[in-house]
């Protein structure tokens, strides 16, 4: 029995790893996004990665967030980050078989923020 818990508990770190390192990336997008006047591109692939992309200047500028096991968007999402930070409004949906939930990530309107709601299964 402990070896299940500590299996559970490693899937749960595991994704709050990635929801840091999200965020972290994100972030740093939003700032080259304004800094260098150049859009990003942010594609979600289903049960793989978060690829972050730009080019610019003859700069080009990719980053790739790895999901962890169990941890996946439900379907292919794409989305640009503006050369000043504006986002458009909407939802990427999200599910943890880890958790057993499901992450509404919603991106508001504006300033490239966004906010994670969970929800059980």
């Amino acid at each position: 029995m402990i070896f299940g818990i500590h299996i559970f508990n490693q899937f749960q770190i595991n994704e709050k790893l990635f929801w840091n390192t999200f965020d972290e990336t994100w972030n740093h997008s939003l700032v080259l996004a304004r800094n260098d006047n150049t859009s990003v591109n942010v594609a979600f692939y289903p049960n793989d990665e978060v690829v972050f992309k730009s080019f610019n200047h003859g700069k080009r500028y990719r980053k790739t967030v790895q999901m962890p096991h169990g941890l996946s968007v439900v379907k292919r999402y794409e989305m640009n980050i503006s050369e000043k930070g504006y986002v458009k409004p909407q939802t990427v949906y999200w599910k943890s078989s880890n958790t057993n939930e499901r992450v509404l990530q919603k991106f508001q309107l504006g300033w490239g923020t966004y906010r994670n709601e969970k929800e059980n299964l």
